[in-house]
């Protein structure tokens, strides 16, 4: 079953942006590590920027979030990982 969006503003700290989205009755944790961030728009660790970066791009974090909970790589909490970009952007090229 995939997951749903929760409408609360995702919030940022040392590992990365956390940000809540929901299964049918219970909220999964999900968490954009801090490498993903940095490595879209070169290395900055600037807290600003990666949460600019995380707003700019929260429907795809969403999507991916989703399909691995769907696919049973994730539970209560869900992390998106720099391979897990890798294989969005593949599949997205791969569709179009």
């Amino acid at each position: 079953m995939p997951l749903d969006r929760v409408n609360r503003a995702g919030f940022e700290n040392a590992l990365g942006v956390h940000f809540p989205m929901k299964d049918r009755h219970n909220t999964v944790r999900v968490l954009v590590a801090r490498r993903v961030l940095q490595d879209m728009r070169g290395s900055s660790s600037d807290g600003g920027a990666c949460m600019a970066r995380f707003e700019s791009f929260r429907r795809e974090f969403e999507a991916i979030a989703s399909d691995k909970f769907d696919h049973g790589r994730g539970g209560a909490k869900v992390e998106i990982t720099s391979s897990d970009m890798v294989r969005f952007l593949v599949e997205k090229l791969n569709s179009d």
